[in-house]
């Protein structure tokens, strides 16, 4: 097995089976082991991948995903990465929040509480599997905020931070930007009059209760409840060692992530973060050589953190 993705057609893997009955694949090479199916209640399953080493994992990572075009932009970094830690011996889950990607439920019921209690559910079905003694989580963008609340719900283990969102307001303001950009590119005739009516805005969104950002419908109600669950606070009060990558063309953490960073040393946690130089478009595509740099330099620096602090089989 050296298939590109571990996912495709794996939605048509029993659906509305037991929760037993998932696809298998092996790699002849490495031993590991990729279970894909659907686990919970019917009308509300969610799709998951574990990734398995072929030794018993003493521990494993949970991956939070981020949301709309970046789900799709990250989800090849999640794979690479998870098989890559299951090739050393830590077990991998990695799944899709409902409503979105190959799990039940709809769109519009989308929120930071159903996210975390989907990862919730996540972690129970992949202990199951994966009988391990210590557990880690990975988010990224607005996953990282899931995982740190789910984090400091489960145990003080490991968390990963990939180009985190600190402030939903900013982070919105930067989804209207992309879809000004995508108006600026193929609307080139349009006065500015109509580009202004057609400017997307906080108030259109608390207006119409959803926007269209490049085919993606972007909710009200997911941000009514990002804003209520700011990462700073949903990391809780327990010292963990943490790990931020910054993703962007600077060499140099960007203010808000060095303040951050600081914050969280003052308190005790123990945080290490890089910046990668990455032409990272999260809603574009970007120079594909540029982006696989980018993934092998991810993936390079999170497996070796996460090793050194679960070890490896």
């Amino acid at each position: 097995m050296r298939s590109s993705d571990p996912d495709v057609g794996a939605s048509s893997a029993h659906p509305s089976g037991p929760p037993q009955r998932w696809a298998v694949r092996e790699d002849n090479e490495t031993g590991v082991r990729e279970e894909v199916g659907l686990f919970g209640a019917d009308g509300s399953k969610i799709f998951a991948c574990a990734h398995l080493p072929s030794t018993r994992a003493r521990s494993g990572l949970i991956i939070c995903s981020p949301l709309h075009a970046e789900f799709l932009h990250n989800y090849r970094k999640e794979v690479m990465l998870a098989r890559a830690l299951a090739e050393a011996g830590i077990a991998v889950q990695r799944f899709h929040y409902r409503g979105t990607g190959n799990s039940e439920g709809k769109a519009d019921d989308v929120t930071f509480p159903s996210m975390l209690e989907d990862t919730r559910v996540a972690v129970e079905s992949f202990k199951e599997k994966a009988p391990i003694s210590s557990i880690a989580f990975l988010g990224t963008r607005v996953g990282a905020g899931v995982a740190s609340a789910a984090a400091s719900d489960v145990s003080e283990g490991p968390l990963v931070l990939w180009e985190p969102v600190l402030d939903p307001e900013a982070y919105l303001r930067q989804l209207f930007r992309v879809a000004s950009i995508r108006e600026l590119r193929h609307d080139s005739k349009m006065t500015p009059q109509t580009r202004q009516r057609k400017r997307m805005s906080m108030e259109q969104l608390e207006t119409d209760g959803v926007v269209d950002v490049l085919g993606y419908a972007v909710h009200r109600s997911l941000f009514r409840s990002l804003f209520q669950h700011r990462l700073p606070e949903t990391l809780g009060e327990r010292p963990r060692d943490l790990l931020l990558l910054q993703l962007d063309q600077r060499d140099a953490l960007r203010d808000e992530f060095a303040t951050f960073v600081g914050t969280l040393r003052s308190s005790g946690f123990r945080v290490d973060a890089q910046a990668i130089v990455a032409d990272e478009h999260w809603w574009f595509s970007g120079n594909p050589s540029h982006s696989m740099q980018t993934v092998r330099a991810v993936i390079s620096e999170t497996v070796d953190w996460l090793v050194a602090r679960l070890g490896s089989d």
